[in-house]
């Protein structure tokens, strides 16, 4: 269900930005709401409390963000107020940021390594990854002292696994087949 409200609104944003022509900037400005939620969990327990009025929780909106966000985010974060969704904030945010990047040709790839990679190979292994997918891709690399050595790749649902954990399980593997 969640997945299917955050798919509902993104969408509805995503055709507003394009129409609109404002991809970017109501990108950037919905991540900063959800990066300020972040940092202040109890404004957004405000924001997604039964307790207080959505009257309330529009004033206190529009009193924090209105001079930083654009009209069309002010009345998106409307809607949501007033159909109950503003828990759904930041899977929206996340859904939409999706769809701008597949709209703008960018795929994110997340690569798991023991330590962290220098700006060199980050370079290589986007460029790399460019030419296979044939599009620009944005790098996330995330510290996992489990693969012990080399990297994984995870672009969308397809996993490149060259750690030396994977290389040793697969000689564990082999070797348990050995008759001796």
């Amino acid at each position: 269900m969640a997945q299917l409200v955050s798919k509902t609104y993104s969408d509805a944003l995503f055709e507003v930005a394009v129409e609109s022509n404002k991809v970017d900037l109501l990108r950037d400005e919905l991540n900063f709401i959800v990066d300020a939620f972040n940092e202040y969990p109890k404004l957004f327990e405000i924001f997604v409390t039964p307790k207080v009025h959505i009257d309330e929780k529009k004033s206190v909106f529009e009193e924090t963000f209105g001079k930083q966000v654009s009209e069309e985010i002010m009345n998106f974060i409307k809607v949501l107020l007033d159909k109950k969704r503003g828990d759904s904030i930041k899977e929206i945010a996340s859904e939409f940021a999706r769809k701008v990047d597949g709209h703008q040709g960018v795929v994110s790839a997340v690569i798991e390594s023991a330590i962290e990679l220098d700006e060199a190979q980050k370079d290589t292994l986007k460029s790399k990854l460019s030419n296979m997918t044939g599009k620009e891709i944005r790098i996330e690399n995330k510290i996992t002292p489990e693969v012990l050595g080399g990297i994984v790749v995870r672009i969308g649902d397809k996993i490149i696994d060259g750690s030396v954990k994977k290389k040793l399980d697969e000689l564990k593997d082999n070797l348990k087949q050995v008759i001796i």
